[in-house]
């Protein structure tokens, strides 16, 4: 595993444990810290993955942000969820 896919596991780690706020509050941490400081996903991605969770998540409005960090590790890491 590549040096960068480790940093990235442990800022997940970090940001799924500190992490407080409501849905709006996670994505802007997010932003700063997964697109703007570590350059893991660009922008557009990023809100691409929002918007995708939030139509899937309908029923359940708030819980998006979980479905969004796991895109992001799916995409990153390129791993296989079965």
């Amino acid at each position: 595993m590549k040096k960068r896919q480790l940093l990235f596991i442990r800022d997940a780690t970090i940001y799924t444990f500190t992490s407080f706020g409501g849905p709006q509050a996670h994505v802007a941490i997010l932003l700063r810290e997964f697109v703007e400081k570590r350059n893991y996903i660009s922008e557009e991605e990023l809100m691409e993955l929002v918007a995708l969770s939030q139509l899937n998540n309908a029923i359940r409005p708030n819980l998006y942000i979980a479905e969004v960090i796991l895109l992001l590790q799916y995409k990153f890491l390129k791993l296989i969820l079965l």
